[in-house]
């Protein structure tokens, strides 16, 4: 099968509502760049979906300066298509994305404005305490 046609129907399985619009839209085009790649260094087959390709695609994603939690998000995906491959019989173990940590944040205070408000409002015994 073709890779480009394996992602089409990976893509048309997981569309909206079973995933959020906007992952995806980012799945779409992670896999879309991957297929590009697969078609300019390797052949359109799903039989080129290994650890050569992937690898590849992490070292093209990394020279761009894509933040990690970006890179995190392309390997969700990779990830992704990989198991949905592997449910198909299609590969017969799917290429292992490099391992990242997720990055846990702290965070962000509310603006001042805003906290200026909350404070402003009026709130009586318990609430006021918590406030």
């Amino acid at each position: 099968m073709l890779l480009s046609t394996a992602v089409e129907k990976f893509l048309e399985e997981i569309s909206p509502p079973v995933v959020a619009k906007e992952t995806h839209a980012a799945y779409k085009s992670d896999l879309m760049f991957l297929v590009a790649l697969a078609k300019v260094d390797f052949t359109d087959n799903v039989v080129d979906f290994t650890d050569e390709l992937v690898a590849l695609y992490f070292r093209k994603l990394k020279a761009k300066g894509l933040a990690h939690m970006t890179l995190y998000r392309h390997r969700s995906a990779i990830n992704q298509f990989g198991k949905w491959l592997l449910m198909r019989r299609l590969v017969p173990l799917p290429p292992a994305p490099p391992r990242m940590r997720k990055i846990r944040t702290l965070p962000r205070p509310l603006a001042s404005d805003v906290q200026d408000r909350l404070l402003a409002l009026p709130l009586l015994g318990r609430d006021r305490v918590i406030r």
